[in-house]
């Protein structure tokens, strides 16, 4: 579920050396060096900026709060990162990150040049001045802006270069144990946003005021980020906020989503629909759904599971139909767009993706969240769960029923 990109991103950003310590980024660097090595790259740079910055924090827990980012990685050494702003504000970035190379990206073309001319020399035989090298992998080179690309490519010259991004992918999705504890941290921080969006809201604030305190109560547990969307017509949209209003519908439903040290957690929440056709249709395919989460589970196995609940809903909404009204039946919702779950982490949506072409499985290390909504003429419900798998075990991160 993808939400609206803050203008100004707000949080509490920072390394925590006690959670990630030094040698953890040291193994993921191994890791991408050894991905390096077999595609037969000869050094690699990854862009990113406020909203895709998936692998620049998995690799240098850098995260670039303003504007855009480069790491420039060869086969040997620390990634050195170029950040754009003024360098008044290196020493801030310098904090956020293990890498001890952190410069302007106003010299890029030079910082780039010299970094490609270092690459050259380290590879150049005995008695040459240069040597020849692999391409220059690229990741994010299609979602940079047009003038950063430009830049990128003018310093790189006549150096061969390529895209990186669908081979460098795997090396997210598997979570290491300490990745993991994160994780289970950003899910015990929504469970508690969670909590107090439904506690306001039974308490009887307006929508919009319960959201407040929702997304306060997550920036005080020190979230880096905090995206809640509502719905004000029974659960069938869901909005932004966007300004202050008092208005306050029957029933609760929310995507709430926050961020924890770069790792992402989220969650469809629906509350104050006890008893509806929508809400019980719902909560029937979400457990089903998470009997059928295992090791191998792919989107087509999902979709069976889900279809077989779909159907059996429909049965019982209209069987308890009156003969002579037209049976209005429960359908899926269409926010899911046919969608029963897909991978978490760093990026609030990663691969796979769950639906009834979805080949990919579940896999040791994965965190996956599944979903299910349905609308019924009485409104709409919407529910998730997240799950991970460790030791070929399927564990429960959060789960509304």
């Amino acid at each position: 579920m993808y939400t609206m990109q803050p203008v100004i991103v707000m949080g509490s950003y920072r390394w925590d050396q006690d959670i990630l310590p030094l040698d953890e980024f040291e193994e993921r660097l191994r890791a991408l060096r050894r991905q390096m090595a077999s595609e037969g790259w000869g050094g690699l740079i990854v862009h990113a900026d406020t909203q895709d910055s998936a692998l620049m924090i998995w690799l240098t827990n850098f995260f670039p709060r303003l504007r855009w980012a480069l790491a420039l990685i060869g086969p040997e050494g620390q990634p050195e990162l170029l950040v754009a702003g003024g360098t008044r504000d290196l020493p801030a970035a310098s904090m956020l990150t293990w890498c001890q190379s952190v410069r302007s990206y106003g010299d890029a073309p030079r910082l780039i040049a010299d970094w490609l001319g270092r690459l050259r020399r380290t590879a150049a035989p005995a008695g040459a001045a240069e040597g020849a090298i692999g391409p220059i992998a690229i990741h994010g080179l299609q979602r940079m802006r047009t003038p950063v690309r430009r830049t990128l490519l003018q310093a790189l010259g006549d150096q061969a270069s390529m895209p990186a991004d669908d081979a460098l992918a795997p090396l997210l999705r598997g979570k290491r144990w300490r990745e993991l504890s994160v994780i289970r941290q950003a899910h015990r921080l929504l469970a508690g946003t969670v909590a107090q969006l439904r506690q306001r809201w039974d308490a009887g604030d307006a929508t919009k005021s319960a959201v407040i305190a929702a997304e306060r109560y997550a920036r005080m547990e020190q979230a880096q980020d905090v995206r809640i969307l509502f719905s004000l017509d029974q659960g069938r949209t869901l909005l932004p906020f966007e300004d202050f209003s008092d208005e306050r519908g029957d029933t609760l439903v929310a995507f709430v989503a926050v961020r924890y040290l770069g790792y992402w957690a989220q969650a469809y929440v629906t509350h104050g629909a006890a008893g509806s056709a929508a809400l019980q249709a719902t909560e029937q395919t979400l457990r089903a759904l998470r009997a059928a989460a295992a090791p191998g589970t792919d989107g087509r196995r999902l979709a069976e599971a889900a279809a077989a609940e779909a159907a059996a809903a429909g049965a019982a909404a209209a069987a308890t139909q009156r003969a002579s009204v037209p049976p209005v039946g429960i359908t899926p919702h269409p926010m899911l767009e046919g969608r029963h779950g897909y991978g978490v982490g760093l990026d609030l949506a990663e691969a796979p993706f769950f639906d009834a072409q979805g080949s990919q499985p579940m896999r040791e290390g994965g965190v996956y969240t599944l979903q299910a909504g349905f609308t019924a003429p009485s409104g709409a419900a919407l529910l998730s769960a997240t799950v991970c798998i460790v030791d070929g075990q399927i564990e429960d991160l959060y789960s509304p029923i």
